[in-house]
């Protein structure tokens, strides 16, 4: 994603799907992106007749229309430019389909569920969107209390993989449009070693070596990616840490104040393989951030 030129968000009428607009305002003020502003109507069921139906269609058809023009003419919604498409289909092939055809770099929404993300994550809709769209997704927090980019700080999580890195190029933009400051993380989580395949007089000691060892190997990996970034006037920082991996990065965002916390998604399948893992589901899940997920092409 070398611009920002377009960013879906995806409305289905309620107060929590709204909450996006705020932020893809301020996004999209930043960047100068058109605001495409979806409303996807889930086919009716068949009736015997067919002038009702029609009639039934053609209500939910107008009420689309009239809800989109409402929510265009909001305050936060003047100087963007504006589309407003309605569709009717399943929900996540429609918002995907919509995405591909209109070029969209960017999709936006809202968390939804009792814990927060977790619904969007297991539900049919936010999986298959989370796998199969063709762009970054930000994921904002039904909890979160603050405007997106008021903290002017973008969290990116890398684990040494060139997948991982992919989420380096849209958290860059990002922070370039906002002026935030971009921070990279990588956590050396800790080893697990069989204790009956080792001498016990010595696994202390050997493990604190290779720990110290992974240590030196991920500062100098994160100063690689930080000086990958030099003329790109942003600040970048890069901070290493150790522990368990989902634990370390929930402490570390929870002590200092991030609007993104930025992934890329792995696996065979794209974004399952981080989803279902369990240090991308408990940081999905515990993190009051707003997420940004960047599908990683290759294996």
């Amino acid at each position: 994603m070398s611009s920002l030129k377009k960013i879906l968000v995806p409305l289905d009428g309620s107060v929590l799907a709204e909450k996006t607009l705020a932020s893809a305002a301020v996004l999209a003020k930043a960047t100068g992106a058109t605001l495409l502003l979806l409303r996807v109507q889930e086919p009716l069921v068949h009736m015997a007749d067919q002038e009702l139906y029609e009639q039934v269609a053609q209500l939910k058809e107008d009420t689309a229309h009239k809800y989109l023009n409402g929510v265009a003419s909001r305050s936060e919604m003047e100087g963007i430019t504006r589309e407003l498409l309605t569709v009717k289909g399943a929900v996540a092939e429609s918002i995907i389909e919509c995405a591909v055809e209109n070029k969209v770099d960017l999709i936006m929404m809202s968390s939804h569920g009792r814990s927060g993300i977790s619904r969007w994550i297991y539900g049919s809709v936010a999986e298959k969107l989370m796998r199969q769209a063709p762009c970054a997704m930000i994921v904002l927090q039904s909890k979160a209390d603050k405007l997106l980019f008021s903290q002017k700080r973008i969290l990116v999580t890398l684990d040494g993989s060139a997948l991982a890195e992919q989420a380096i190029e849209p958290a860059l933009m990002i922070a370039q449009a906002v002026g935030a400051e971009l921070v990279l993380l990588r956590v050396v989580g800790v080893i697990q070693v069989a204790i009956d395949s080792v001498d016990p007089l010595v696994m202390k000691q050997d493990l604190r070596q290779l720990e110290e060892r992974e240590m030196v190997e991920a500062q100098a990996y994160l100063q690689r990616m930080q000086n990958s970034l030099t003329g790109s006037n942003t600040s970048v920082q890069i901070e290493v840490l150790n522990g368990p991996i989902a634990e370390t990065i929930l402490a570390y965002t929870d002590g200092h104040k991030f609007d993104l916390v930025a992934m890329s998604s792995h696996g065979r399948s794209g974004v399952s393989r981080w989803f279902y893992g369990s240090v991308t589901e408990k940081v999905l899940r515990g993190s009051c951030c707003a997420m940004l997920i960047t599908r990683g092409s290759g294996k």
